[in-house]
């Protein structure tokens, strides 16, 4: 959504196929301007013109897949720092329904949603997901290399799975996707 400047119809008559009307009967058909508010490609400062949870609104539409982007917007800009519980609902319903979430971490007395509480919350959770796929990764790495290393020392495929807790076959692609190596 919203990575291209808009660049379809800004008439009426330019959505309308008048191919099969007469050309006399166009005059009936009203035309008039479709106002289009590209959010993605609006400047940061036309966007906050709008009322505040409108505003904000759009500008987590504008940086929905940059959550450090709209933490950096929101932390510079105070009053938006809180938005309407429906507001926040309305919005990350649409674009990610992981945000959802954090909301009751980040609500007030008032039930206003302290956007850059919830957005904080979303960037740990994902530094915390990367770390946790790193390991996982990490010890998957480590795994494969030992196995290889045992295959050197001569040890058989059914000694390396009651080691290691892999199967043959898992052992055999290992072996078959991989050439040995001296590093983890």
């Amino acid at each position: 959504m919203g990575e291209d400047p808009w660049n379809a119809a800004k008439r009426l008559h330019d959505l309308l196929d008048f191919s099969e009307i007469p050309h006399e009967l166009r005059d009936y058909v009203p035309d008039y301007p479709i106002h289009v508010l590209d959010v993605c490609h609006t400047a940061d400062e036309r966007l906050l013109e709008f009322p505040k949870d409108l505003a904000s609104m759009f500008l987590m539409i504008k940086y929905q897949k940059d959550f450090k982007t709209l933490q950096s917007v929101l932390q510079s800009i105070p009053e938006l720092d809180t938005v309407e519980q429906e507001t926040f609902d309305t919005a990350w319903n649409f674009l990610d329904k992981r945000m959802l979430k954090f909301k009751d971490k980040a609500q007030n007395a008032k039930g206003e949603v302290n956007m850059c509480v919830a957005v904080d919350q979303m960037l740990e959770e994902g530094r915390k997901q990367g770390h946790e796929r790193g390991l996982s990764e990490g010890r998957s790495l480590e795994k494969e290399f030992l196995i290889l290393k045992m295959l050197k020392n001569n040890l058989s495929i059914d000694q390396i799975a009651a080691i290691t807790d892999k199967t043959a076959d898992e052992i055999q692609a290992i072996t078959e996707n991989q050439k040995p190596n001296t590093t983890p």
